[in-house]
């Protein structure tokens, strides 16, 4: 997973995303997300902006980026663009 400021497409954040025993199976084409940090932490939920192809994938990552890789409480205020591969 990479966080991406949107404006200056400066790579901010990097991490791995290890499979666990809920991740989707199958094939899935990389996706985007696009969300928003305040100085309070993530304002609302993240925006599918460039699909995986599976409704299943693309809720999966937007539902652990946001409940168990919090990246409202790693990134400074700003927009960013998620992405993340196979």
């Amino acid at each position: 997973m990479e966080a991406v400021e949107v404006g200056d497409n400066r790579v901010v954040l990097t991490l791995p995303l290890p499979e666990t025993g809920d991740t989707p199976k199958g094939d899935w084409q990389p996706l985007e997300l696009l969300g928003v940090v305040s100085r309070f932490g993530q304002v609302g939920g993240l925006m599918v902006t460039t699909s995986s192809g599976s409704d299943a994938v693309d809720d999966y990552f937007s539902t652990r980026l946001t409940r168990i890789v919090r990246v409202g409480e790693r990134l400074p205020s700003g927009f960013y663009t998620f992405r993340i591969g196979p």
